[in-house]
């Protein structure tokens, strides 16, 4: 069975305890991966906060969610 693909919207990255909650629940759970996200509120720290967890990063949540209307980004 494939995993569903989620994205996250907020939570600040690593650093951030809300991030760091809810990727380690994401990782816990064997049927789900994190793979997009738009963490920050600076478009720059959130490129860099996707960048530490290893997912596509987008700079505002707009530009992610355009991403997934458009087939850029395939979520679930």
């Amino acid at each position: 069975m494939s995993k569903l693909r989620v994205g996250m919207i907020g939570g600040g990255g690593p650093d951030s305890f809300f991030g760091m909650v809810h990727n380690r629940a994401i990782a816990l759970d064997a049927s789900r991966e994190l793979v997009a996200g738009a963490l920050r509120s600076n478009p720059e720290a959130a490129m860099r906060a996707a960048s530490d967890y290893g997912i596509e990063g987008y700079p505002t949540y707009q530009a992610l969610l355009e991403a997934v209307q458009s087939g850029e980004q395939a979520l679930d």
